[in-house]
């Protein structure tokens, strides 16, 4: 997100929560873009060694929770990619 965007996005918000967090000293821009990249990185997709990784190591009581932790995995994959 550019500066802009944030700026922009700071001066949409009230600041009368009375349960908000106001601090002083703070930098909007570099705190927008640490949000920024935290949500983008929560985004990414596994690597193939971490599906791969997550699939073998994770105890299951059953082979069909396996088998719906595929199709979640398999339809999480096509989401993520625009399939339908």
């Amino acid at each position: 997100m550019s500066p802009a965007d944030l700026k922009q996005i700071f001066f949409h918000c009230h600041h009368k929560d009375i349960n908000g967090f106001y601090a002083n000293d703070v930098d909007i821009i570099e705190y927008g873009q640490k949000v920024a990249a935290y949500a983008l990185a929560q985004k990414k997709p596994m690597t193939e060694d971490q599906v791969l990784d997550f699939m073998l190591k994770v105890e299951l009581p059953s082979q069909e929770d396996l088998l719906e932790r595929v199709k979640a995995l398999v339809r999480a994959v096509e989401e993520f990619h625009g399939i339908k």
